[in-house]
């Protein structure tokens, strides 16, 4: 995906419903660490690799950093574990299997053995099918439309996202996590 469709699917998921483990999660100043040492809440060290390529291949590096770069994935890590519900952490573990099982049945191989090329044709394959009118979508392609969101969203309120991509003008330094409490008002650049 490049950066100009990247744009495009964040303003609609920003003008649309956006997941309310999401919005709780951003409106909460939810910070994904950055310490070199950071361990994953709820993810095994395979679902974290996984998660981090998807996302890479979402948004990739270019003359900017890519999702890898913004730590796409512990943000992910940090919504699924502190933000979902048991059934949704079960749904959202499946949604790996199935994108896994999908991988194996199109290229005979797991997503993170398939070539960089096999792993973006698979992902724009699910996002033709999540966006069609096909009544019954596979459930990978639902999933992978939450898996943009989550990457959308976690890449342009990152640091990198804010400052480097969308060139957000420096207003003091980058603040990611500003208290905000139910009697609070908001916060605007």
């Amino acid at each position: 995906m490049n950066r100009r469709a990247a744009l495009k699917q964040l303003s609609t998921v920003c003008g649309g419903i956006i997941a309310a483990p999401i919005a709780t999660a951003v409106l909460a100043g939810c910070r994904a660490s950055g310490e070199a040492s950071w361990q994953p809440k709820i993810l095994s060290a395979g679902q974290n690799q996984l998660l981090t390529i998807i996302a890479e291949r979402i948004i990739p590096r270019t003359d900017t950093p890519g999702a890898a770069d913004a730590a796409v994935n512990r943000f992910i890590d940090v919504i699924v574990a502190d933000y979902f519900s048991h059934e949704q952490r079960d749904t959202f573990f499946k949604g790996l299997q199935d994108i896994q099982a999908l991988c194996r049945e199109i290229n005979n191989n797991a997503f993170l053995d398939c070539t960089a090329h096999q792993q973006t044709a698979l992902l724009q394959k699910l996002l033709e099918e999540a966006h069609s009118d096909i009544d019954k979508k596979t459930d990978a392609a639902r999933f992978s439309t939450l898996i943009r969101q989550f990457t959308i969203i976690g890449y342009y309120t990152s640091e990198i996202g804010a400052t480097q991509e969308l060139r957000q003008p420096p207003m003091g330094q980058y603040l990611s996590c500003i208290p905000f409490t139910e009697n609070s008002r908001a916060w605007a650049w």
